[in-house]
């Protein structure tokens, strides 16, 4: 077996212990006695196996969330489980995936012994996808992989660009994935409204605060489904009942969820936009979430950083992490997670700020 790398968890887990964080993309932790609704009368149960493949109310309550029945939904140990049983369902084979992409959707598949074709989505585009383009290579790919919002940018694909992507690849007999694991940012529709191809994958680790319960959802056709629920037997057949209890409360108390998020969102947008605009060294395709990707360039060439060598200098001489864009198939970039209160935001892009203008006096 060919060594597993994933230098970007690598990447974040070596600087961690910066002073300021800007490569995290969660929004802050909420202890479970914060959650609206919670009892501790309902969480009074023996820790027991559950039951195999869900709680039967939880995935009740995430199917009423997208119109579909409960048999179209499989619970899993969080989107990474979920993204994996998927890839794995359709190795080997020829399996497509965005570029700029996050470092583990292609490195699952290089792992399950497919082949690897990567569709890129142009920063000039605004991080779209060129229709055209994909018509080209879809064609003969058992799977395509992408996210939304996308992760690094958090640029969302809108009901149009959804629709063109499920309609293509149904054309060519392609299955769709779509990570939504940041979509709750914004009024993005779920791709699952545009095809019988498409299976979404989400978590309530980014937006929802719950990293922690390492719970998560894949929704799809039924015969998808049902193919992922007998392959996951041979992994996690019964998910925690504790994860799946709080879970539930998320699911139950989304409106609470959603007005938390994104008016927390609202001030930190705010700023992160004020700075990327009094930057001459920074342009961006705005974002919808709670990362960022943009391009930092010589003011006076025109010329990309090497954003390698760049994180490198933040985080050693001015204790910020960022994470190149290297990580995710697209140097001259560097991701930021800006989910962070204004007290924490604001001196974090001002450290960031002096450590641009200390790099480029010295190169």
């Amino acid at each position: 077996m060919k060594p597993i790398n994933f230098e970007l968890l690598d990447w974040l887990n070596g600087h961690h212990n910066v002073r300021y964080n800007l490569g995290s993309s969660c929004l802050p932790f909420l202890r479970l006695t914060e959650y609206p609704g919670f009892n501790a009368e309902e969480f009074d149960f023996l820790l027991d196996c559950g039951t195999d493949m869900g709680d039967p109310e939880l995935k009740q309550a995430i199917a009423e969330k997208y119109s579909v029945d409960p048999g179209q939904v499989a619970i899993t140990t969080g989107a990474s489980e979920g993204n994996f049983l998927v890839e794995a369902l359709h190795s080997p084979g020829r399996i497509e995936v965005e570029i700029p992409a996050y470092q583990p959707l292609h490195k699952l598949a290089e792992v399950l012994g497919s082949e690897i074709v990567r569709v890129p989505r142009h920063y000039e585009n605004g991080f779209q996808f060129d229709t055209e383009e994909l018509k080209n290579r879809v064609k003969g790919a058992n799977l395509l992989v992408l996210t939304n919002l996308h992760n690094p940018s958090g640029t969302a694909l809108r009901a149009q660009g959804l629709r063109e992507i499920v309609e293509i690849c149904e054309d060519a007999g392609t299955t769709v994935l779509v990570d939504e694991i940041f979509r709750p940012f914004s009024d993005a529709p779920s791709a699952v409204d545009f095809g019988e191809n498409v299976m979404i994958d989400s978590s309530p680790s980014k937006f929802f605060g719950g990293c922690g319960l390492r719970a998560g959802h894949l929704v799809g056709p039924h015969d998808l489904i049902r193919e992922i629920e007998r392959l996951k037997i041979l992994l996690v057949p019964n998910e925690s009942v504790l994860s799946q209890r709080a879970y539930l409360l998320i699911m139950r108390e989304m409106n609470w969820f959603l007005k938390r998020g994104r008016e927390f969102m609202h001030p930190a947008r705010q700023i992160m936009t004020g700075w990327v605009e009094g930057r001459e060294d920074v342009e961006w395709v705005p974002s919808e979430g709670n990362i960022a990707f943009p391009r930092i360039f010589n003011p006076d060439t025109g010329e990309s950083a090497d954003t390698m060598k760049l994180g490198e200098f933040l985080a050693s001489r001015h204790g910020v992490l960022i994470t190149p864009g290297e990580y995710f198939g697209q140097g001259g970039h560097i991701r930021i997670g800006f989910g962070r209160p204004p007290e924490q935001l604001k001196p974090a892009l001002m450290e960031l700020s002096r450590g641009l203008d200390a790099w480029w006096e010295k190169n």
